[in-house]
């Protein structure tokens, strides 16, 4: 009955080891880093904060990469080409009007010098090459009024597909600076859950080695591998929430971070 407990006791030990060496495999870069370049989670979490672009950056990346500000970019375009064409829409009322004439043409040269110019005057003939140009305007009143209110329509539509771009600009920048702090929030939180997360590996490292010596019972070994095993649920998703705030942030500002 004694050596099926040590048994049973020896079992859980190398399990229990097995399982602490998992976690530490499993453990991200992030631990890896802090240990190797000696770096407090505080250093960790500035140095990555330097590594990101500015929040500025990321705004105007924003706002030049983004499909919608460069779709109702276009829309500007287009009532701004409209508005133009109305405006010199009224250049078609404009006519020229041209004639020509060549043949024998009748002249009358009357004295003004005489008592009778009629009686005095003299009629000749002879061929001659005439002809005319000039400009009319023919824009009846009804459409002066109706032209000048389609050019009012088409300055407020322009000057509302501009106010519209405006505001889809504030909200990008609402967006990004939301999602920025969002990621500083995730990184820092990170790194607390993995130290919290190592700290906890080594205190269970410690107690299985208790354990082992007949210093602690089964049951105060169960506790803590409990507390570790939160330690890591919390780590794992703090992990994912980063990876996610991460990616998005790239995927708004059309930005891919170099880390």
């Amino acid at each position: 009955m004694m050596y099926d407990n040590r048994k049973k006791k020896m079992k859980y030990i190398i399990l229990s080891k097995i399982s602490s060496l998992l976690l530490l495999i499993a453990t991200s870069a992030l631990s890896v880093a802090q240990s190797t370049l000696g770096l407090d989670p505080g250093s960790m979490h500035e140095l990555f904060i330097k590594k990101i672009p500015t929040l500025e950056a990321l705004i105007d990346s924003t706002c030049k990469n983004s499909p919608i500000l460069k779709s109702q970019q276009s829309y500007i375009d287009i009532n701004e080409l409209r508005l133009k064409i109305s405006k010199k829409e009224w250049v078609r009322n404009i006519n020229i009007e041209s004639s020509f004439q060549y043949g024998r043409f009748g002249n009358i040269l009357l004295n003004p010098d005489s008592e009778d110019p009629l009686a005095n005057s003299v009629l000749s003939t002879n061929k001659q090459t005439r002809y005319s140009t000039g400009l009319s305007l023919k824009l009846p009143i009804s459409e002066i009024v109706s032209r000048k209110q389609e050019m009012k329509i088409g300055e407020q539509t322009l000057e509302q597909t501009k106010f519209e771009k405006e505001r889809l600009i504030e909200e990008l920048r609402k967006l990004v600076i939301v999602q920025y702090n969002d990621l500083v929030l995730k990184h820092k939180i990170l790194i607390i859950s993995n130290s919290n997360l190592h700290s906890q590996n080594l205190q269970l490292k410690m107690i299985e080695k208790e354990f082992a010596i007949n210093k602690v019972n089964i049951e105060e070994v169960a506790r803590i591998k409990e507390i570790q095993s939160k330690s890591e649920i919390e780590f794992e998703t703090a992990k994912s929430e980063f990876n996610t705030s991460f990616q998005l942030l790239q995927e708004i500002t059309g930005v891919k971070f170099n880390l």
